[in-house]
Protein backbone atom coordinates (compact mmCIF):
# COMPACT_ATOMS: atom_id res chain seq x y z
CA UNK A 1 0.00 0.00 0.00
CA UNK A 2 1.52 3.30 -1.00
CA UNK A 3 0.60 6.86 -0.22
CA UNK A 4 0.43 9.35 -3.02
CA UNK A 5 0.86 13.00 -2.14
CA UNK A 6 -2.57 13.94 -3.48
CA UNK A 7 -4.37 11.17 -1.60
CA UNK A 8 -2.82 11.52 1.84
CA UNK A 9 -5.77 13.24 3.50
CA UNK A 10 -8.31 10.74 2.21
CA UNK A 11 -6.16 7.81 3.27
CA UNK A 12 -5.56 9.28 6.71
CA UNK A 13 -9.23 9.93 7.27
CA UNK A 14 -10.86 7.01 5.49
CA UNK A 15 -8.17 4.46 6.30
CA UNK A 16 -6.81 4.84 9.76
CA UNK A 17 -9.66 6.85 11.24
CA UNK A 18 -12.49 4.75 9.87
CA UNK A 19 -11.96 1.73 12.08
CA UNK A 20 -13.10 2.14 15.65
CA UNK A 21 -11.92 -1.12 17.17
CA UNK A 22 -8.82 -1.80 15.03
CA UNK A 23 -10.73 -4.02 12.61
CA UNK A 24 -11.59 -6.77 15.08
CA UNK A 25 -13.14 -9.90 13.68
CA UNK A 26 -16.68 -10.67 14.61
CA UNK A 27 -19.12 -13.42 13.80
CA UNK A 28 -22.59 -12.39 12.79
CA UNK A 29 -25.57 -14.12 14.29
CA UNK A 30 -28.99 -13.71 12.78
CA UNK A 31 -31.87 -12.67 14.93
CA UNK A 32 -35.38 -11.68 13.98
CA UNK A 33 -34.84 -8.07 12.92
CA UNK A 34 -31.26 -7.25 13.73
CA UNK A 35 -27.82 -8.49 12.99
CA UNK A 36 -25.80 -8.73 16.18
CA UNK A 37 -22.09 -9.31 16.47
CA UNK A 38 -20.17 -11.21 19.05
CA UNK A 39 -16.49 -10.75 19.65
CA UNK A 40 -14.20 -13.65 18.77
CA UNK A 41 -11.19 -13.94 21.06
CA UNK A 42 -8.00 -14.01 19.04
CA UNK A 43 -4.68 -13.76 20.94
CA UNK A 44 -2.68 -12.68 17.88
CA UNK A 45 -5.25 -9.96 17.16
CA UNK A 46 -5.06 -8.75 20.76
CA UNK A 47 -1.25 -8.65 20.65
CA UNK A 48 -1.40 -6.86 17.32
CA UNK A 49 -3.89 -4.31 18.66
CA UNK A 50 -1.74 -3.68 21.74
CA UNK A 51 1.32 -3.05 19.54
CA UNK A 52 -0.74 -0.81 17.26
CA UNK A 53 -2.01 1.26 20.20
CA UNK A 54 1.53 1.60 21.58
CA UNK A 55 2.68 2.73 18.12
CA UNK A 56 -0.08 5.34 17.99
CA UNK A 57 0.99 6.65 21.41
CA UNK A 58 4.62 6.90 20.29
CA UNK A 59 3.72 8.57 16.98
CA UNK A 60 1.53 11.10 18.80
CA UNK A 61 4.63 12.00 20.84
CA UNK A 62 6.69 12.38 17.65
CA UNK A 63 8.74 9.20 18.23
CA UNK A 64 8.31 7.91 14.69
CA UNK A 65 11.15 5.37 14.60
CA UNK A 66 9.84 3.59 17.70
CA UNK A 67 6.28 3.86 16.38
CA UNK A 68 7.36 2.28 13.10
CA UNK A 69 8.85 -0.65 15.01
CA UNK A 70 5.61 -1.12 16.96
CA UNK A 71 3.53 -1.05 13.76
CA UNK A 72 5.87 -3.63 12.21
CA UNK A 73 5.48 -5.84 15.30
CA UNK A 74 1.69 -5.42 15.08
CA UNK A 75 1.80 -6.62 11.49
CA UNK A 76 4.00 -9.57 12.46
CA UNK A 77 1.44 -10.58 15.10
CA UNK A 78 -1.44 -10.16 12.65
CA UNK A 79 -0.75 -9.43 9.01
CA UNK A 80 -4.39 -8.38 8.49
CA UNK A 81 -4.26 -5.42 10.92
CA UNK A 82 -5.27 -2.75 8.42
CA UNK A 83 -4.84 0.13 10.86
CA UNK A 84 -1.24 -0.86 11.60
CA UNK A 85 -0.56 -1.14 7.87
CA UNK A 86 -1.97 2.32 7.13
CA UNK A 87 -0.20 3.83 10.15
CA UNK A 88 3.11 2.34 8.99
CA UNK A 89 2.53 3.77 5.50
CA UNK A 90 1.91 7.21 7.03
CA UNK A 91 5.12 7.05 9.08
CA UNK A 92 7.04 5.88 6.00
CA UNK A 93 5.54 8.73 3.96
CA UNK A 94 6.76 11.14 6.62
CA UNK A 95 10.25 9.68 6.29
CA UNK A 96 10.11 10.30 2.53
CA UNK A 97 8.95 13.87 3.08
CA UNK A 98 5.56 13.29 1.47
CA UNK A 99 3.63 14.50 4.52
CA UNK A 100 4.16 17.24 7.08
CA UNK A 101 5.34 16.13 10.54
CA UNK A 102 2.88 18.37 12.41
CA UNK A 103 -0.02 16.96 10.44
CA UNK A 104 1.08 13.40 11.20
CA UNK A 105 1.41 14.15 14.92
CA UNK A 106 -2.06 15.72 14.88
CA UNK A 107 -3.46 12.70 13.07
CA UNK A 108 -1.99 10.22 15.53
CA UNK A 109 -3.03 12.37 18.50
CA UNK A 110 -6.57 12.34 17.15
CA UNK A 111 -6.44 8.56 16.75
CA UNK A 112 -5.11 8.17 20.28
CA UNK A 113 -7.99 10.24 21.65
CA UNK A 114 -10.45 8.11 19.68
CA UNK A 115 -8.91 4.90 21.01
CA UNK A 116 -9.17 6.15 24.59
CA UNK A 117 -12.77 7.34 24.08
CA UNK A 118 -13.66 3.97 22.59
CA UNK A 119 -12.23 2.20 25.64
CA UNK A 120 -14.22 4.52 27.91
CA UNK A 121 -17.41 3.86 25.94
CA UNK A 122 -16.78 0.11 26.13
CA UNK A 123 -16.34 0.36 29.91
CA UNK A 124 -19.55 2.36 30.22
CA UNK A 125 -21.41 -0.17 28.10
CA UNK A 126 -20.14 -3.04 30.23
CA UNK A 127 -21.15 -1.12 33.34
CA UNK A 128 -24.64 -0.46 31.97
CA UNK A 129 -25.12 -4.21 31.31
CA UNK A 130 -24.29 -5.01 34.91
CA UNK A 131 -27.07 -6.70 36.92
CA UNK A 132 -27.40 -3.82 39.38
CA UNK A 133 -28.76 -1.59 36.59
CA UNK A 134 -27.67 1.58 34.91
CA UNK A 135 -26.49 4.38 37.16
CA UNK A 136 -28.28 7.59 36.13
CA UNK A 137 -25.10 9.40 35.09
CA UNK A 138 -24.02 6.83 32.46
CA UNK A 139 -26.34 8.19 29.76
CA UNK A 140 -25.17 11.73 30.49
CA UNK A 141 -21.55 10.66 30.15
CA UNK A 142 -22.32 8.89 26.86
CA UNK A 143 -23.89 12.07 25.47
CA UNK A 144 -20.88 14.11 26.60
CA UNK A 145 -18.51 11.64 24.93
CA UNK A 146 -20.48 11.90 21.68
CA UNK A 147 -20.35 15.70 21.83
CA UNK A 148 -16.64 15.59 22.65
CA UNK A 149 -16.00 13.36 19.63
CA UNK A 150 -17.85 15.83 17.41
CA UNK A 151 -15.84 18.73 18.84
CA UNK A 152 -12.59 16.85 18.20
CA UNK A 153 -13.60 16.11 14.60
CA UNK A 154 -14.58 19.74 14.03
CA UNK A 155 -11.35 21.06 15.54
CA UNK A 156 -9.21 18.69 13.47
CA UNK A 157 -11.08 19.71 10.32
CA UNK A 158 -10.44 23.40 11.06
CA UNK A 159 -6.76 22.74 11.84
CA UNK A 160 -6.32 20.76 8.63
CA UNK A 161 -7.89 23.58 6.60
CA UNK A 162 -5.66 26.17 8.28
CA UNK A 163 -2.60 24.05 7.58
CA UNK A 164 -3.55 23.68 3.92
CA UNK A 165 -4.16 27.43 3.63
CA UNK A 166 -0.81 28.24 5.26
CA UNK A 167 0.98 25.86 2.92
CA UNK A 168 -0.68 27.52 -0.09
CA UNK A 169 0.27 30.98 1.19
CA UNK A 170 3.88 29.89 1.68
CA UNK A 171 3.97 28.54 -1.87
CA UNK A 172 2.54 31.83 -3.19
CA UNK A 173 5.17 33.82 -1.27
CA UNK A 174 7.93 31.59 -2.63
CA UNK A 175 6.57 32.04 -6.15
CA UNK A 176 6.60 35.86 -5.80
CA UNK A 177 10.31 35.90 -4.90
Amino acid sequence: MGIKKSGVFSILISGMMACTFSCRYCAAESSTDTLSHRYIENPSQDASDARYEKGVELAAEGKFKEASEEFNQALLANEFNYNAEVALDIVNALGKGTVNENYVITTFTSRLVKLKLTKLERMLKEKSNAPEGIPPYIDTIRKEITELKKDIHDTLFVLRNRLERLEREIEMLKAKK
